[in-house]
Parts: structure tokens; C-alpha cells; sequence
């Protein structure tokens, strides 16, 4: 029972680092991962912030909690618009 314990901790151990690396990757490189670095990508991320706030009624009057656990890039582009 031991060595799978062993084996299961070593495998958690990979994976977890493995999605810190991809973190770090998205972190690094948002533009590029979700597509928005582009000039298509930059109106496409414009349109998408507009359709929120169209959606939500959101202004420049309204207090707003974002809580989330991404890049801040979509909230920054929010708050632009």
C-alpha cells in the first residue's frame, strides 16, 4: 500500500507543477493565449468588454467586486471601456 501512496504523491507532485507552469505561462503571456495580442484579437476583446456592460447595465457609476482568479486583463479592459 505504500509504493501507491509513493507513486499517487509523486504523480500530484508533477501535476501541481505542471499547472503552476501553466500559470505562469498564461500570467506571462495573456495576450497571446487568449488571442487578444492581435489587432482581430483587440477588437474582438473591445467587443467582448462592450457586450458585458450591455449585459450587466454596468457604468462608470457603479461600484463593482470583481473577484477572480485570471490575469485581471478582461476586468482592465472592462474598466477602459
Amino acid at each position: 500500500m505504500r509504493n501507491n501512496d509513493s507513486s499517487r504523491n509523486s504523480g500530484n507532485s508533477i501535476r501541481i507543477e505542471q499547472e503552476l507552469s501553466q500559470g505562469r505561462n498564461i500570467k506571462e503571456n495573456a495576450g497571446n493565449v487568449w488571442g487578444w495580442a492581435s489587432p482581430a484579437g483587440k477588437i474582438r476583446a473591445s467587443r467582448r468588454a462592450q457586450y458585458f456592460l450591455k449585459l450587466t447595465n454596468m457604468n462608470s457609476d457603479c461600484d463593482v467586486l470583481e473577484i477572480g482568479c485570471g490575469t485581471g486583463i478582461f476586468t482592465e479592459k472592462v474598466a477602459q471601456e
